[in-house]
């Protein structure tokens, strides 16, 4: 048996507000189309305006009767993949940043093998590593040519450890 579901008029006034501030073309033809489902437009008719499919559409008007509008207009994406929360990764970085105010470099490497450490396995590129510097407003500081050689010679260091260091960003 199918089911006439109705949109009652405050539901339409709450898509209209989020139709002028929306800015995503999906959201927009999803609202689009629950306003010509509201007008009384046919299933068939609705798609052919907005490329939908009928059974999608249907399904629009389902979702937002059932759930509300936050389902159609909200974000809906989630990480896929984070080992660590937000505030976890926070204090792990804060490590980071205390070896950074005395003076220590911080590579991509050390914090690899940090990281690591801590999720209990190993990761398979450094993408993630570069998502959480990304995360936590790290930036990447290359140091010129003359202060790696310096850094070989007088101090017998080894360079590969300093080419790339990851410095905290200071907010304004």
């Amino acid at each position: 048996m199918v089911v006439k579901r109705e949109i009652t008029r405050e539901q339409l006034l709450e898509t209209n507000e989020v139709h002028r501030k929306n800015k995503d073309k999906n959201v927009e033809r999803q609202l689009v189309a629950l306003e010509l489902y509201s007008n009384g437009e046919s299933r068939g008719e609705i798609a052919k305006q907005t490329g939908y499919a009928p059974t999608y559409i249907a399904q629009i008007v389902r979702r937002f009767t059932t759930e509300g509008l936050t389902k159609i207009a909200g974000n809906n994406y989630r990480d896929n993949r984070r080992n660590l929360s937000f505030e976890e990764e926070r204090e792990f970085s804060e490590a980071f940043e205390n070896e950074e105010k005395s003076g220590q470099p911080t590579t991509v490497r050390k914090i690899q093998k940090a990281y690591e450490e801590l999720i209990g396995r190993k990761l398979k590129s450094k993408s993630q590593i570069y998502e959480f510097l990304k995360r936590h407003d790290f930036r990447k500081i290359i140091l010129r040519r003359e202060h790696l050689i310096a850094l070989k010679y007088h101090f017998l260091l080894n360079v590969e450890d300093y080419k790339v260091r990851y410095k905290k960003r200071a907010h304004l």
